[in-house]
C-alpha cells in the first residue's frame, strides 16, 4: 500500500482570505501557540507531508472553523483491492489518516499492530470521554 498526506491548508487560507500571519496572530492569541511564520508557511505548501505537527494542524483547523481532515490530503493505493468499508464503519483511507497521524505522533511505523490494537484504544478513549 502506497501513503501520500498533502496539507490544504494554504488552499483554505486563500477560500478564507487569511494571511500566514494572520493564522499565526490567532494561533497566539487563542491558544498561546508561538509558531514561526516558516513553520506555517511549509505547512501552507501543497507538497507532501511527511511528518505533519499534529498539534499546529488541529490547532489551526480550530483557529479556521474546519475539521481536522480538511487540513490534509490523503492519497492511497491498495494493490489489486476495492476499498469496502470495515464493520466498524472506517474504509481503509480513514485508518490510513489515523495511522499516519499516530505515526507522526508515536514513531509507529507497523500498519498491521496499528489496525489490531487502534480499534480497542480509540473506544476506550471515547468511552472515557462520555
Amino acid at each position: 500500500m502506497s501513503v501520500m498526506v498533502y496539507s490544504r491548508l494554504g488552499d483554505l487560507l486563500r477560500d478564507k482570505n487569511v494571511t500566514v500571519r494572520d493564522l499565526q496572530q490567532r494561533l497566539a492569541a487563542r491558544f498561546g501557540l508561538m509558531v514561526a511564520v516558516r513553520t506555517l508557511d511549509r505547512l501552507a505548501r501543497t507538497d507532501r507531508v511527511r511528518r505533519p505537527d499534529l498539534e499546529l494542524a488541529a490547532a489551526s483547523a480550530e483557529v479556521l472553523g474546519v475539521g481536522l481532515s480538511e487540513i490534509f490530503a490523503v492519497e492511497t493505493a491498495v494493490a489489486d483491492k476495492e476499498v469496502q468499508p470495515n464493520a466498524d464503519g472506517l474504509g481503509d483511507t480513514d485508518w490510513v489518516i489515523l495511522w499516519s497521524l499516530s505515526r507522526a505522533t508515536t514513531g509507529s511505523r507497523n500498519y498491521s499492530t496499528f489496525r489490531t490494537v487502534a480499534p480497542s484504544a480509540i473506544a476506550s478513549r471515547l468511552r472515557c470521554a462520555h
